[in-house]
């Protein structure tokens, strides 16, 4: 079940069936404009949990507006291309996550969907500030996100090491 953390901050929680981390997170910015940060396994289980909460929430997944990647370890990034088979929405990381993925994947039409931006760099999305910043991981162009909008902010970060 999607929890709210926020005003239109949302976590989707995906059970990994089998596995010692038990769960992995999604995030969901919902309102003018829906930003799904983070797309977790490609496994069955797991699409059909992460449709489940979007549509809990009212969502369906070609109502996305953006898809955001933290990094492109599989846990985050593998169910990118079912996903945006659905969703068709632009993707946002960095050019060393995007290159990792298509070389781990190769597949043209996910990478026709991605809008490389350098760790620092924002980008405008409807209402929303959108900027990323580097974060120490063991990842190819790790970030956080921060977003910003109708007065107030949300910065996400994922797998930090260390501060």
């Amino acid at each position: 079940m999607a929890e709210q953390l926020a005003r239109d901050l949302w976590r989707l929680e995906i059970p990994l069936e089998g596995s010692p981390l038990k769960t992995l997170n999604s995030y969901l910015i919902r309102g003018e404009r829906n930003l799904l940060i983070d797309t977790g396994f490609r496994w069955p289980s797991c699409r059909q949990a992460m449709e489940r909460q979007l549509a809990e929430l009212g969502v369906k997944p070609h109502q996305l507006s953006a898809i955001l990647l933290t990094h492109e370890h599989s846990d985050h990034v593998s169910g990118l291309r079912v996903f945006t088979k659905k969703a068709g929405a632009p993707i946002y990381a960095t050019p060393p996550t995007c290159r990792e993925w298509y070389r781990k994947n190769q597949c043209d039409q996910v990478k026709d969907l991605f809008q490389p931006l350098e760790a620092g760099a924002g980008t405008q999305i409807g209402a929303l500030w959108v900027e990323s910043f580097p974060t120490p991981h063991d990842a190819a162009g790790s970030v956080g996100w921060s977003i910003a909008g109708e007065g107030g902010r949300m910065v996400l970060c994922t797998d930090l090491g260390h501060i």
